[in-house]
């Protein structure tokens, strides 16, 4: 019963199998004494006396690993999205961690990646706040655990938060301590699959490089100003070149005022950032000495649309296709669309051209299908199909 409750509770990055908070509800409204039994249930319910009392009768269960997930008691308090009338995850770690709970308690994910309990705070992560929702009282609860000791050099909960614009996590962790010198704390495997070694990337580095290539200009503008490098890499494309290929001039701009090294561009590289930049008289200049300068650019870049169909812009994305873009050339630019709910997009896509019944090349999915995975992608959903319905797929 114990294991059923704790894994109905808790979001769950172990498998693909989805939090069923009514499911947890239900148990606990049918076996109300669960929480003066069971340690790990109490803490996913956040029942802060039964927690209190099993902590007074057996100090060292304050690390005891159990419930379904095996993880200690704090873990179950900060995943868990249980939350009932007068009970309080929040209080219930407060009380953990008083008793001598590890603020960095975490399980390994492959072996690789350390999900913390800060981690289950912010959650989200590639799949999205729907699927995986932060906690109610996250910026609070996350300052209980770092002035506990939580390490802020966090890497999974700061790759989680990534995705959206929200600044939170990353706010919170560089007011705690996180640093330029700071690494990812995840491990990589060599390419025969062998030994694990500790992630060579400065952790303000990689998270610099995904706001430029997401366009968060504030967050960039937060990483330059915390010392995040700014120098040429071994093996990496310079940031000047990442920000023009992103379509991002003004970061662009924003890196060499800081102290980035210039790069200049040319052939392929020089079209493709002029196109996602909206400099249509470049473009089209281009194009007159030569035609098939946009297939070549999709051949070099074959996510070429993709930067314009996740981050909704629609003018990049017309331009685009009229400077000659195929729309199918790669993987169909509506997938990433549907993935992050950019509906406007959707439509427009579609109204161009592209192919609403098409399957993806990995999962041979549609984009409906996609859109049904998600979750929160209702509105995309029933569009798709009134598309189809009318003929026009």
């Amino acid at each position: 019963m114990s294991d059923d409750l704790t894994k109905s509770a808790c979001l769950n990055y172990l498998c693909w199998e989805d939090t069923d908070v009514e499911a947890a509800r239900r148990l606990f409204e049918e076996n109300p004494d669960i929480t003066q039994t069971d340690l790990h249930s109490a803490c996913c319910v956040g029942d802060v006396e039964a927690v209190a009392r099993h902590l007074t009768d057996d100090p060292a269960a304050v690390r005891r690993r159990g419930g379904h997930f095996d993880w200690e008691p704090l873990m179950y308090a900060c995943y868990s999205r249980l939350f009932l009338p007068d009970k309080s995850t929040y209080e219930v770690a407060a009380c953990l961690l008083e008793h001598g709970a590890d603020p960095n308690a975490h399980f390994m994910w492959g072996d690789q990646y350390r999900f913390t309990a800060l981690c289950g705070l912010f959650a989200e992560g590639e799949s999205g706040p729907i699927k995986y929702p932060a906690h109610p009282e996250c910026a609070r609860f996350a300052r209980l655990l770092l002035e506990a000791g939580a390490d802020p050099n966090d890497g999974q909960a700061l790759y989680n938060t990534m995705f959206t614009p929200d600044d939170t996590c990353l706010e919170l962790m560089l007011a705690y301590g996180l640093n330029a010198e700071h690494r990812c704390n995840w491990l990589l495997q060599d390419c025969q699959g062998g030994e694990l070694k500790p992630h060579p990337e400065q952790t303000l580095r990689y998270q610099l490089k995904y706001a430029i290539k997401a366009g968060y200009r504030a967050r960039a503008r937060l990483l330059m100003d915390h010392g995040a490098t700014l120098l040429n890499l071994e093996g990496e494309a310079p940031l000047h070149k990442m920000a023009l290929l992103a379509g991002e001039p003004k970061i662009a701009e924003d890196l060499l005022a800081k102290g980035a090294p210039p790069a200049a561009l040319e052939g392929v590289e020089a079209f493709a950032a002029a196109c996602l930049a909206g400099d249509e008289a470049t473009a089209r200049a281009w194009l007159a000495e030569d035609p098939d300068w946009m297939v070549r650019t999709q051949k070099a870049f074959p996510e070429l649309l993709e930067g314009p169909a996740e981050r909704g812009r629609e003018s990049i994305m017309r331009l685009l296709v009229d400077l000659g873009a195929d729309l199918h050339a790669h993987r169909s630019p509506l997938f990433t669309a549907v993935w992050h709910g950019q509906m406007a997009m959707v439509k427009l896509l579609i109204a161009l051209g592209a192919d609403p019944t098409i399957r993806d090349p990995t999962h041979h999915a549609t984009p409906k299908q996609w859109a049904i995975y998600q979750g929160d992608r209702e509105a995309i959903r029933t569009y798709l199909e009134q598309v189809e319905d009318s003929g026009m797929a």
